[in-house]
């Protein structure tokens, strides 16, 4: 039972030496110190630019944590007339509010969405015929199933058909 008690005490005596060398090894500066910048050249000719452009190069802050911003597009969105519309469902229609993604339609124009002939909402497209409804929440006001929504473009005409699960 003694020498256990031995062998315990010197793996930790072990320990804290490797711990105090490694403490002076990350606290000790450099082993040479650098060159002074008396000795530098200061009498050679400056460097002429040259009329090419180099090409930009970012460099990222790596202290900051968040992503760069994407770069600036170079041409806007434009509604194509050639496109139909589209609705994107983001979230669970059958536990909460959802957002609905709307694309495809005529700039500015309202778009009304209805279920079984009555209005369930109604919103106005932006500049590119795109919105999103944040906080649909009409059909949590209909018994459980299959219901089929329509938007339609009042100005336009142009519709589409989705259908959520409550």
């Amino acid at each position: 039972m003694d020498s256990a008690k031995v062998i315990a005490a010197a793996v930790i005596v072990a320990v804290a030496a490797a711990v105090i060398a490694v403490g002076a090894v990350l606290t000790a500066g450099p082993a040479d110190p650098p060159a002074p910048v008396a000795n530098a050249d200061v009498t050679r000719e400056p460097v002429v630019p040259s009329t090419e452009a180099a090409p930009m190069v970012v460099v990222p802050d790596v202290a900051s944590s968040a992503p760069p911003p994407p770069p600036p597009q170079t041409v806007a969105p434009t509604f194509d007339p050639a496109v139909p519309p589209a609705v994107e469902i983001h979230g669970d229609p059958g536990l909460r509010a959802i957002n609905l993604l709307f694309s495809g339609f005529e700039p500015g124009e309202v778009v009304v969405v209805t279920v079984e002939g009555r209005e369930a909402a109604q919103m106005e497209m932006g500049e590119t015929g795109a919105a999103e409804f944040r906080g649909f929440d009409y059909h949590l006001t209909l018994p459980d199933g299959h219901h089929e929504f329509t938007a339609t473009g009042r100005r336009s005409g142009r519709s589409l058909i989705f259908g959520l699960d409550v």
